[in-house]
């Protein structure tokens, strides 16, 4: 099975229980492992585009799910301030958003994702980080 990362298009009429289920499901057992998720505020609910993971070891952790057949995406890996049509506003640096450009993985996240599809990413997931940290 291939787990896509964003997934088909979904017209305003599907129905979805999924509302970010797979962070959920990515924070509920992530004690110990070398990635995090975003912090969501205790007064809000999220909505989610992205389900991103943060881990300085994202080269390695994204090709054993690769491996696995779960497809992974760069959602932003060049900052704002680097971009073109910010280069006049001359921001020398912005180190946390530079370490997040280098470090982020979108994982699968679409109205189509199963418990059980989220649960194997998870699994994969937290394999890949475990052997990445052993390695380091």
């Amino acid at each position: 099975m291939r787990l896509v990362a964003g997934g088909p298009e979904v017209g305003d009429d599907f129905e979805t229980g999924h509302d970010g289920h797979a962070t959920e499901a990515a924070r509920s057992d992530g004690s110990g492992l070398a990635a995090r998720t975003v912090a969501e505020a205790t007064d809000a609910v999220g909505v989610y585009r992205v389900a991103a993971v943060r881990t300085p070891r994202r080269t390695e952790v994204r090709a054993a799910l690769t491996e696995a057949g779960i497809e992974t995406r760069i959602p932003w890996a060049t900052p704002c301030h680097l971009l073109a049509p910010f280069a006049a506003q001359r921001v020398s640096r912005l180190p946390v958003s530079e370490e997040a450009g280098e470090q982020l993985l979108a994982l699968p996240l679409h109205p189509h994702l199963t418990t059980d599809d989220v649960d194997r990413v998870c699994a994969v997931l937290a394999t890949a980080l475990e052997r990445s940290t052993v390695a380091a």
